[in-house]
């Protein structure tokens, strides 16, 4: 692991400046949606409008409405993709360093992942800005993921595939608790360049949203769970299925909780993107 990491550092002088453009545009679009999720379910528990059920969906018809609503939303995507390339990047070139051992491989996985969730999420973007892109196509978010489950439910063994990515998810879940309860988002950045007042908020933005993050998967993994054990795609759901469960299980204020911790982590990502250390690797 120490070889990898000194052959990532001496490559300083050989990485290509759009790398670190890329990751930092992406890191603070991640956070610009995740602050606008927050925000708008926020103010739903607070009936001051907004959407109980926010999602990526619901933030990308918000921006489409503002004044300058295409460009704006034409500049997220741009930054989704970013992410996209980012995410690649950390999955196939470890600038990170973190190897080809048993836990290297599954973290550079979920950066696969990653990526391609946020690929799919410039897509959906895209399809609102352009709608004839979308021609043909199904629906958002939530039915395309609906109708993903439903043909892996129509397998064989498809309901055990399902459990284990219900599995997944939830311990997904937990892992995000266990980095906010250890602090095990702070290594990442170039804290010697922050001043205090930077630290404090990134410290503090990170656990509490790291915190409900770790809620946010933990629900996911019930739905899949239900549409594991019910063989019924329709019990699964996204970020706002898991919004509207905290809203109707727990009431306003623990929404109101959840989203502002969303809001946080997207705070996080925003002081990430200024800070973040972005390794050197050759492509």
């Amino acid at each position: 692991m120490n070889n990898i990491r000194s052959a990532a550092h001496s490559a300083r002088n050989r990485m290509p400046k759009w790398i670190d453009t890329f990751a930092r545009i992406g890191i603070a679009s991640k956070g610009t949606v995740y602050i606008l999720i927050g925000v708008l379910a926020a103010m739903a528990a607070f009936g001051q409008g907004g959407d109980s059920s926010a999602d990526q969906e619901s933030v990308f018809s918000w921006i489409l409405q503002q004044p300058f609503g295409q460009i704006l939303l034409g500049l997220v995507i741009i930054g989704l993709l970013c992410y996209f390339a980012w995410r690649m990047i950390m999955a196939f070139k470890d600038p990170d360093g973190n190897g080809t051992d048993t836990k290297g491989i599954i973290k550079r996985t979920g950066f696969f992942f990653s990526g391609l969730t946020y690929l799919f999420f410039a897509f959906m973007a895209a399809r609102m800005l352009i709608p004839e892109l979308g021609s043909g196509s199904g629906g958002g978010g939530g039915s395309g993921q609906e109708t993903l489950i439903a043909k892996v439910l129509q397998q064989s063994y498809g309901q055990i595939l399902v459990g284990i990515l219900a599995g997944i998810v939830i311990l997904k879940g937990f892992y995000e608790l266990y980095r906010a309860v250890k602090h095990k988002f702070e290594g990442q950045v170039n804290e010697r360049s922050m001043n205090h007042k930077e630290h404090e908020v990134y410290s503090r933005a990170g656990r509490v949203g790291y915190v409900a993050r770790s809620i946010v998967f933990v629900i996911l993994g019930y739905f899949l769970v239900r549409a594991a054990v019910e063989s019924d795609a329709s019990e699964t759901g996204g970020t706002g299925d898991a919004l509207s469960f905290l809203s109707n299980s727990g009431g306003p204020y623990l929404l109101a909780a959840v989203a502002l911790g969303l809001a946080a982590y997207g705070i996080f990502m925003f002081i990430m993107s200024k800070y973040r250390h972005i390794p050197n690797v050759r492509v």
